[in-house]
């Protein structure tokens, strides 16, 4: 439907992009269209002052701005993978607490990104590792009780602390059955 969406509103997007914003959208055609309307939007120029808007269907298709998976990410301020696998690969790879609460804290605070959104995003990349399903249990429940009490209201600096602890516990338990 959105592929149907895309082409009746001659919209210039890429394929990646498409993928990207039937993901984020869970299915949600109404989001799915509402994010997709933004996006289009975003791709107008500005009009000069003291002028009417463009007319979107004066503008060739190939002189319009394209929409990408990184512009359906912000529109919707989604973290972007690439900072995701960031955080994964910081979680599963380095054993000092200290440096990836470091690496963390800064990359929250230079992306904007919510502790909500990483441990969403997080929780989805880690399901798909090979992990044994002890691990992959342990991960879930403990993403699931940190996101529980960040949304009970709380601390985020507290409860990062916990979305690393559970991770790290987890490639504790892979470690000891090797």
């Amino acid at each position: 439907m959105v592929e149907k969406v895309i082409a009746s509103e001659d919209i210039n997007i890429e394929s990646e992009a498409v993928g990207a914003l039937v993901k984020l959208s869970k299915g949600d055609m109404r989001r799915a269209l509402n994010v997709l309307q933004a996006c289009h939007a975003s791709t107008l120029p500005m009009p000069e002052p003291g002028k009417p808007p463009v007319d979107i269907k004066t503008i060739p298709k190939e002189q319009r701005e394209v929409i990408t998976s990184a512009t359906i990410h912000d529109c919707i301020a989604s973290p972007q993978p690439e900072d995701i696998a960031l955080v994964r690969d910081t979680l599963l790879e380095t054993s000092d607490i200290a440096s990836i609460l470091t690496t963390l804290q800064t990359l929250k605070k230079q992306k904007g990104l919510a502790l909500a959104d990483m441990l969403t995003a997080l929780g989805e990349q880690l399901v798909e590792l090979e992990v044994p399903a002890q691990t992959r249990v342990r991960w879930l429940e403990g993403l699931a009780e940190v996101e529980y009490r960040l949304a009970g209201g709380g601390s985020e600096g507290v409860q990062m602390g916990g979305m690393v602890g559970v991770v790290r516990e987890g490639v504790e338990l892979m470690n000891r059955k090797r």
